[in-house]
């Protein structure tokens, strides 16, 4: 992935953008990648570099995504869900409620604060799916 500055060129009146850093995570992302940025900016009206990524790399960040789910354990703690939650809030940008395969992250199955905080001595565990 690359890092863009854009400006609006004053003699031109046309949007202008620089590709000024480059990410070295994705192996076989190269410099005709970078092209299908520039070609994707100057096509699609990108406002951001997250609007402008080439299929490589929603690809990758897919693959990415669904590994690192895999991982997970199948049922966590609720005070490690809620953290999640807190997480995601801080971190995601407002209004982002899906991922890159435009699926939402969270399905309402019970309010957190209706369940109950142990049961029988032991911490209530929510299944993640």
């Amino acid at each position: 992935m690359g890092e863009k500055e854009s400006y609006m060129d004053k003699e031109t009146g046309s949007s202008q953008a620089d590709i000024v850093a480059m990410a070295d995570f994705i192996p076989v992302y190269g410099v005709p990648d970078l092209a299908e940025v520039l070609e994707l900016i100057s096509t699609t009206e990108a406002d951001s570099v997250s609007r402008c990524r080439p299929l490589k790399v929603l690809n990758y960040l897919q693959g990415e995504a669904v590994r690192m789910a895999r991982k997970l354990p199948p049922l966590v703690q609720r005070d490690e869900v809620l953290e999640l939650q807190d997480q995601m809030t801080s971190i995601l940008p407002d209004g982002c409620r899906v991922c890159l395969h435009d699926r939402p992250f969270c399905h309402p199955i019970y309010d957190m604060d209706d369940l109950p905080q142990t049961q029988s001595g032991m911490t209530q565990e929510v299944s993640t799916s």
